[in-house]
């Protein structure tokens, strides 16, 4: 997740300048935000909750593949790598 900070301090035209730079380098989107107004604040911290939520997600589900790996290795059955045609 990628913000410009201070944008109470900055024109319009500065901000979406900066913002399309920050976006080309970066090759994400750009939250504009500002703590002093609180200017997107809300939104940034949004899509930062969204953001930890998927993680989490995924980082449960490679732990429980990861588990029943290791407990059909321990049973002695074959471990499938999933299916492929």
């Amino acid at each position: 997740i990628v913000a410009l900070n201070k944008c109470d301090a900055l024109d319009a035209d500065t901000i979406t300048d900066r913002k399309a730079d920050l976006e080309t380098a970066c090759k994400s989107e750009v939250s504009t935000v500002s703590a002093v107004s609180g200017q997107g604040v809300n939104e940034l911290m949004a899509r930062a909750y969204t953001y930890v939520r998927a993680r989490r997600e995924a980082d449960k589900q490679v732990r429980e593949a990861d588990e029943t790996r290791k407990q059909r290795e321990r049973d002695g059955l074959p471990v499938t790598r999933g299916w492929s045609p």
